[in-house]
């Protein structure tokens, strides 16, 4: 939807630069490396290997979230892993800057002389990058600027920043004059310092999107379809509300439309908490919806964590929490704004009231006085989640402890300036997270049932799970909305392929597609980190293939076909859906079928071919009572004679088919296809599907199924045209 896209690799440093600084000479990518030198960077290939706490951990490191990186070293991460290329977390967290993380992980003399495959030193990476205060902490620490890389390049050949240079040119004048006495740099920190820990915030650019579907019809049922698809794979399914016109592409009406309707929590929080430019500017907005003024650390998260859930994955607890934080401090600022201002804070009349109440506890202002910024706020509640899990991760019931000084110790120096949040601050949330099991705190799973999600109403009232939420899921989702369902074989063997995409085949997958438009193609959720507590998310896994004994009821076709090839279609009202299997995941593209019609039907090859309808403004009047003739006929259901039925609409004015793919961020992506040709598995399949799509395309719509079987048909003498519906050009036989 109206977001920027990023790269197709879904590297962990991206957050400040995705391409690696030209070094100015034409030689800056290595033969034998053809991504070039690693240079700090991690991608999700170079970190496979790893298991999921030394992958967090890796990741971490290109953060400023210094208590993650020291819960995950308690849980037993290993702080000398290193991936693939040999990145090391000391090379990470260089590269982005983290001058917190770095000062913690300098400690360990082995990281100071470690390489990567390069021969690049976490000092060759800092002044690559111009990270001006790390470069000198690493030679404070004793690091090398004599150590070349495997081109044979010294740190100071390296360096374009002046700052930086300047840091280097006073290392070299201090050892040669007075060698063996430490060294001391005491330049501010310029205006041009790339620090996370300080860095503006990124706030995507946002373009709102008009919806395919123009008309609102059947609103309640797409808006239906759109929930179960959501419950199912968020991404898609926010994608279809937007694309039918149920939702408007804007943030604020997104996080309206999730908080007050009866969509699940669990789904709500996994997509939320997603790295995808689009969560990240819903999350804000979503957040901003909550009244956190005169909340404290524990009541703050309470507040949010009611209307979501938090995932069982440490990237997205860390995204949510830091937009908790920073929404707390914006509020915040602005009271005191208004106080200065002798202006009475606005409030809203629907304030939501905390589950828990926590009167002892610090709040508002109160707390505010003793925090230097949002950042350290973050690192606070990121403490508290991960503490009030490790204590209840197995029930109420089963609590273990951990002492005020074991979590005090991973909280040191996370304030600005390496100091630390005043001791009666962290005593009291750790007395409060210890003192009772907080519901609004505890991780999803797949069980989990929160007691506040009972309820009827959606996130606004504590709860909601949405249609279809304890539906069999080896059943097709669609289908109680569904008048028809079955395989069919993507005669071709998919969709065109994008101008300027390598390959030898003119067609690619969904798969390709999704890798192609998406900004994130697997999901983090992949990563699964001390949590533990169940299997991946399917917010954005892959669509399944067709089994091996669906393909062979197709029998030989026209081509040797691969799974890809194929698909599960749905006919809903005036939308045919493509899946990749039926059950499973949610659709992944569809047609709007008034939009369409049925060229020719094809008994002894078991094809139909669609293609796109005229528009109705442009057809004269003979040839529009010819089709509203043609579909009376159409709707009777008899096939037996259609061995080469075609559409009048089939020729020079065809329009193209716009198929529209449902991408896993939140976007879709519209195609247009010459024709779509689909083969059914039998002739009697065909005859089904070509009635019911040349009845759609008409605007004849088959009520859903009764018997909610998947593959079985209405008859035609089902097929309603609505009152206010007109006909669209039929299909005659030839």
């Amino acid at each position: 939807m109206g977001a920027r896209q990023s790269c197709s690799k879904a590297c962990s440093n991206c957050t400040a630069d995705c391409t690696r600084p030209s070094q100015g000479n034409g030689d800056e990518f290595d033969d034998e490396r053809p991504g070039g030198d690693p240079a700090g960077a991690t991608f999700e290939e170079t970190l496979e290997d790893l298991n999921s706490l030394d992958r967090h951990l890796m990741l971490f490191c290109g953060t400023s979230n210094l208590s993650a990186v020291r819960w995950l070293l308690h849980l037993g991460a290993h702080w000398d892993a290193c991936d693939a290329n040999g990145t090391t977390c000391l090379h990470v967290a260089c590269r982005s800057g983290a001058l917190s993380i770095v000062k913690e992980m300098i400690v360990r003399e082995e990281l100071m002389q470690a390489v990567d495959v390069a021969g690049w030193t976490a000092l060759h990476i800092a002044v690559l990058m111009g990270r001006r205060e790390v470069v000198v902490r690493l030679l404070q620490a004793g690091a090398s600027l004599n150590k070349k890389n495997g081109k044979g390049q010294m740190p100071t050949e390296l360096c374009a920043d002046s700052g930086t240079f300047e840091a280097l040119r006073s290392y070299e004048t201090h050892q040669m004059t007075m060698p063996g006495k430490p060294w001391e740099f005491n330049r501010d920190v310029g205006p041009g310092e790339d620090i996370i820990g300080s860095r503006l915030q990124y706030e995507p650019f946002f373009v709102p999107r008009q919806p395919v579907i123009r008309s609102q019809q059947y609103k309640k049922e797409f808006q239906k379809i759109g929930m179960m698809m959501f419950n199912r794979q968020p991404g898609y399914g926010l994608a279809f509300l937007v694309a039918s016109g149920v939702a408007r592409d804007y943030p604020v009406d997104m996080s309206t439309f999730l908080r007050r309707s009866k969509v699940d929590i669990k789904q709500v929080g996994t997509f939320l908490g997603e790295a995808f430019s689009l969560s990240h500017t819903i999350r804000l907005e979503f957040i901003n919806s909550v009244v956190l003024q005169n909340t404290g650390v524990v009541s703050a998260l309470v507040q949010v964590f009611r209307m979501l859930q938090l995932p069982d994955d440490l990237q997205k607890i860390n995204r949510l929490v830091h937009g908790v934080a920073r929404i707390w401090w914006r509020q915040h600022e602005r009271m005191v704004k208004d106080l200065s201002g002798n202006v009475v804070a606005p409030t809203k009349s629907k304030a939501v009231t905390p589950a828990l109440a926590f009167p002892e506890e610090l709040v508002g202002l109160d707390l505010k006085q003793y925090l230097t910024s949002s950042d350290a706020l973050h690192q606070l509640m990121f403490s508290s989640v991960l503490l009030h899990w490790y204590i209840y991760k197995d029930g109420p019931d089963k609590r273990r402890d951990m002492g005020y000084a074991v979590w005090r110790k991973l909280n040191e120096c996370i304030e600005a300036g390496s100091t630390d949040i005043p001791e009666h601050v962290q005593l009291q949330v750790h007395g409060l997270i210890g003192k009772a099991f907080v519901p609004e705190l505890a991780v999803a799973t797949p069980s989990s049932n929160r007691s506040s999600a009972d309820s009827a109403g959606g996130p606004d009232e504590g709860g909601g799970h949405g249609p279809e939420d304890s539906a069999d899921r080896s059943k097709s989702m669609l289908v109680s909305s569904a008048a028809t369902e079955g395989w069919a074989q993507i005669v071709g063997g998919g969709f065109p392929k994008p101008t300027g995409v390598a390959g030898g085949s003119q067609t690619v997958t969904y798969r390709h597609m999704s890798n192609i438009f998406s900004e994130v193609t697997s999901s983090s959720s992949m990563l699964k980190g001390p949590m533990n507590v169940g299997g991946p998310q399917d917010s954005i896994s892959g669509p399944a293939a067709i089994t091996s004994t669906a393909m062979e009821a197709f029998g030989p076709g026209p081509r040797s076909a691969g799974k890809d090839d194929f698909a599960w279609l749905s006919l809903c009202y005036t939308l045919l859906f493509f899946s990749a299997a039926p059950a499973g995941g949610a659709p992944y593209a569809f047609v709007e079928l008034q939009k369409v019609s049925v060229l020719t039907v094809q008994p002894e090859a078991r094809v139909l071919t669609l293609v796109g309808a005229p528009d109705p403004e442009e057809g004269d009047g003979d040839s529009a009572g010819a089709g509203a003739g043609g579909a009376s006929g159409a709707g009777d259901g008899a096939h037996s004679s259609m061995g080469g039925a075609t559409s009048e609409s089939g020729g020079k004015n065809a329009q193209p088919v716009v198929i529209v793919l449902l991408l896993p961020d939140g976007r879709w992506q519209e195609l247009n296809l010459p024709k779509l040709e689909l083969r059914l598995p039998a002739v009697a399949e065909l005859n089904m599907w070509s009635t019911h799509l040349i009845a759609a395309c008409q605007g004849k719509i088959a009520k859903p199924a009764s018997n909610g079987a998947n593959g079985v048909s209405m008859t035609a003498s089902t097929l309603r045209v609505p009152p206010t519906q007109p006909s669209h050009k039929g299909v005659k036989a030839m």
